[in-house]
């Protein structure tokens, strides 16, 4: 960042160089769990999210979801 950008924010989180970075996929478990999957579209609808972004994120994550 630069230093203007410094000044337009309160924290910044570093997490390391990008070539340090992983992922994971979600247990079936969470998949199946029809309040986790629903606590995530909400969580997804507060960031402002439209429901058709969120869905195509949450299919990628567990395919067996069906589309609200």
């Amino acid at each position: 960042l630069t230093q203007h950008e410094f000044g337009s924010v309160d924290a910044v989180l570093y997490l390391g160089p990008a070539s340090t970075m992983t992922t994971s996929r979600l247990p079936k478990s969470l998949c199946d769990d029809v309040s986790y999957i629903a606590m995530r579209r909400e969580r997804m609808a507060l960031s402002g999210l439209p429901p058709a972004q969120a869905d195509d994120l949450l299919s990628r994550d567990c395919p067996a979801i069906p589309p609200r």
